[in-house]
């Protein structure tokens, strides 16, 4: 048994606790109030089963998430002044949501590319893996290649599409806000674009640019914005700037469209996009018996409308009499 809440338990609990404390006159009535506010509380509490035989549809896209980790991703230029990161987690989950049945995947890169989740059909180690997704600390960071993922990337498309007789339609997702500052050249991704049916290159951040708030190390509890040196020794807080031209150059490259993010309706035109596209594929559902959870809290909102068409029913009848 698992409990996934709608919203903060303590909320709920205030909320049941203050309808409570609006005690009605006569014992029935205050006793269905009290029901109704436990019945309040256990729906959104969320109680879900496991079970092994749950029927779920699937489809044969895969949608890979190559998500930039690097320092600057924690720049505050997204939506006003919050972090990048903030902004690639919301629409990383808006974009699996949308598209159910399909499997998900992410790759992170930063000093080297790493895959983060394997293929997975489920949504909540998505979730997880999303929630717990770090940029880099401080002493970490060593300069952003845009090239790093490349590696990770063909092993998730050409070994898939070689390991299956059935092969996936391929929806790509570059996360990144386009700096590269190594001395190396970002190399081409042109050699993966036949192995990718369709997909986003999405890129946060703005021309003005953001500060960095980063962790020194892996544990600082206290975070402070990112400073230099300048060429007379004074110290100033870093800037980082999106550079919209190498993110449209991979976007060409993959054969992908490129969208600026820049506040959390934009991701709505990448999922439409998305859609469209792969309308045109050979999209192909199947139903499988598989590992889920068995949903419990319609079980209390049917016991709740029940007490609250009776609580109505009784409140209509005493008005009549009193008339």
């Amino acid at each position: 048994m698992t409990i996934q809440s709608f919203i903060p338990i303590w909320i709920m609990a205030i909320i049941c606790v203050l309808i409570v404390a609006m005690k009605r006159k006569g014992v029935w009535p205050f006793i269905r109030q009290i029901v109704i506010a436990a019945l309040l509380f256990a729906i959104n509490l969320r109680i879900v089963i496991p079970a092994e035989d749950i029927e779920k549809e699937v489809t044969n896209v895969d949608i890979l998430f190559v998500v930039d980790t690097t320092i600057s991703m924690v720049a505050e230029d997204y939506n006003g002044n919050n972090p990048r990161m903030d902004g690639v987690k919301s629409d990383i989950v808006s974009i699996a949501n949308s598209f159910p049945g399909a499997r998900y995947s992410i790759i992170t890169f930063d000093n080297y590319a790493t895959r983060l989740l394997p293929y997975t059909e489920y949504v909540d180690p998505l979730d997880t893996a999303v929630r717990n997704m770090r940029t880099q600390t401080e002493y970490y960071a060593d300069g952003t290649s845009l090239s790093a993922p490349i590696g990770e990337m063909e092993i998730a498309l050409r070994r898939d599409v070689e390991a299956t007789n059935d092969p996936s339609i391929h929806v790509v997702v570059f996360i990144s806000d386009g700096e590269h500052n190594t001395k190396k050249q970002i190399e081409s991704f042109e050699g993966l674009s036949e192995n990718i049916e369709c997909g986003a290159v999405l890129g946060y951040g703005t021309n003005a640019g953001g500060k960095m708030k980063v962790e020194s190390f892996i544990g600082d509890e206290e975070k402070e914005y990112l400073k230099y040196y300048d060429d007379n020794y004074n110290q100033k807080e870093a800037v980082s700037k999106i550079d919209e031209d190498n993110l449209e150059t991979i976007a060409d490259e993959l054969g992908v469209d490129y969208y600026h993010m820049t506040k959390p309706s934009d991701v709505n035109s990448v999922i439409s996009d998305i859609e469209d596209e792969l309308q045109n594929g050979d999209i192909k559902t199947v139903k499988i018996k598989t590992f889920g959870y068995i949903e419990t809290y319609y079980y209390f909102a049917i016991a709740l409308v029940v007490f609250l068409i009776i609580d109505a029913f009784w409140y209509k009848r005493k008005l009549k009499y009193k008339v």
